[in-house]
């Protein structure tokens, strides 16, 4: 067994242009996967692994030169894993095993020698004639180099995304389990599984109740299965990103946004309408935003987190309560509604229109629907028209899939208070097309975003087991509630 294990992380290799129109970044190693960025995974499986190990990260020549300065005195008795940022651990307990069989190889080898992953030297000359060599950057050029080398047995625990249809592949399968749902994927196949019966049988059967003409936009769910456990249904796997994964990796251009939305009105401006009575609308729209975010707020109060979110606001903001918050929210809303005339109709909605439910192909405009909120007889089809609009809001000017990535920060600004900082781009001009388009087509800005701000507050219940999450999701509201008060 050699001395030391050197982990060298090599972000070099470039992404291909088509995996680039997704993500839109220069380094694999930047690419959020589930919140966390590939080369924070991958050292974090280093360290929840225990093997004594140096991780170094090599981007650019300069880190390359610097990484043969460090290592050319060391003792040779090392080995050196050169790992590529176009891997992916698939495997934890795999990537485990194949790190103990690095520290005892006696020659260079590889891990999969048709898509090379990580290739590993056992000699500090070896590895420095390799990373000097600049044709051998990207990770295919391995075997056109080294004919005869060598594989690390046959573990499968690593995957090689550089290829576009394996990068789709992997980030399709990508599925969060939400609230008591799994999701299990194959090639072709997402099935999707929960103990909650009742929620499984109305997203299955929502397709089936829609009406002809709006079928196409929804992947079509089939073997509906009920068990003792609980109940599962199956669905074809399209290997297209959701527009959540390009939204937050800033690939959507403000021409993209333009087609993208375009798209989206035109289901929204297509959705089969019926007329109600004006009593029964107004009821729906006082249950939906007034009701429902009253109720969420006592649920919250009879929380035992509620008191540090109470003191955390009353601290930290210029809101004196969180009570104070709903009143201001009530108070707008009831103000701004008041005086304006509703079209009293109802449509056949999707339920839970938000960016990462959208699984988006721009180049050929393909756009398919997922994650219905479901039914399970006609009636329970038809909606508010403005409710879909609000969770679209939530995605374009209320930021929320840069809380689901986990790109936001609740920092200290220079009064003492606390304020949201976001990693990304400014996207004003962005909400300036979603806001034409809303006027286009009838809808007022306004009123989405205080339907919006009310979907924001109902959620803060529902991840009461990710605190930060709900102090951000609350820091918004308040953000949101402030745009609102000062639009006159």
């Amino acid at each position: 067994m050699n001395d030391k294990l050197f982990f060298i992380y090599d972000n070099r290799n470039e992404i291909n242009s088509s995996i680039n129109k997704i993500v839109a970044l220069n380094s694999y190693g930047d690419i959020i996967y589930k919140r966390k960025r590939l080369k924070t995974i991958v050292q974090k499986n280093l360290l929840d692994i225990g093997i004594e190990i140096e991780f170094i990260q090599i981007t650019t020549d300069k880190d390359v030169r610097k990484l043969i300065n460090l290592l050319e005195y060391d003792d040779e008795r090392n080995i050196y894993i050169n790992y590529f940022s176009s891997s992916v651990i698939t495997d934890k307990e795999g990537f485990k095993i194949l790190l103990d069989k690095c520290q005892y190889v006696n020659e260079p080898m590889v891990v999969d020698k048709e898509n090379p992953t990580m290739i590993v030297f056992n000699t500090f000359e070896q590895y420095k004639n390799f990373l000097l060599n600049e044709n051998l950057k990207e990770p295919k050029s391995i075997t056109d180099k080294y004919a005869t080398i060598k594989e690390i047995g046959t573990n499968k625990c690593l995957k090689n995304i550089s290829v576009y249809t394996d990068f789709l592949k992997f980030f399709s399968g990508g599925f969060e389990a939400r609230y008591f749902n799994s999701v299990q994927s194959d090639e072709y196949i997402v099935t999707k599984s929960s103990t909650n019966k009742k929620k499984m049988k109305a997203e299955h059967d929502y397709f089936y109740l829609l009406p002809e003409s709006m079928k196409s936009w929804f992947v079509v769910p089939y073997n509906y299965v009920e068990t003792i456990e609980g109940a599962s249904y199956s669905m074809e796997r399209i290997k297209a990103p959701d527009v959540a994964l390009q939204w937050v990796h800033e690939a959507i251009s403000l021409e993209d946004f333009k087609q993208l939305i375009d798209k989206i009105m035109f289901f929204i401006t297509n959705r089969s309408k019926r007329k109600v009575e004006p009593n029964r609308y107004y009821e729906n729209m006082k249950e939906l935003y007034e009701v429902k975010v009253a109720s969420r707020f006592q649920q919250l109060k009879e929380m035992k987190e509620y008191k540090k979110v109470e003191e955390i606001v009353k601290l930290n903001t210029k809101y004196k309560s969180l009570n104070q918050v709903i009143e201001e929210y009530m108070k707008i809303y009831r103000e701004v509604t008041s005086k304006y005339k509703f079209d009293c109709v109802e449509v056949i909605g999707h339920g839970d229109l938000c960016f990462s439910n959208m699984l988006y192909y721009k180049d050929i405009e393909l756009l398919k629907f997922i994650d219905v909120k479901g039914a399970t007889k006609e009636e329970e089809l038809w909606m508010d028209p403005y409710y879909d609009l609000a969770k679209l809001s939530h995605s374009i000017c209320g930021d929320y899939d840069f809380f689901n990535y986990d790109m936001v920060d609740v920092v200290i600004d220079n009064d003492l208070s606390l304020e949201l900082r976001f990693e990304k781009r400014d996207t004003s001009k962005f909400v300036e097309i979603f806001k034409q388009k809303l006027e286009e087509q009838g809808y007022n800005y306004k009123i989405v975003r205080i339907f919006e701000l009310s979907l924001f507050l109902s959620m803060l219940p529902l991840h009461i087991d990710n605190r930060r999450k709900v102090l951000g999701f609350l820091l918004n509201s308040i953000r949101i509630l402030e745009e609102l008060k000062n639009d006159k």
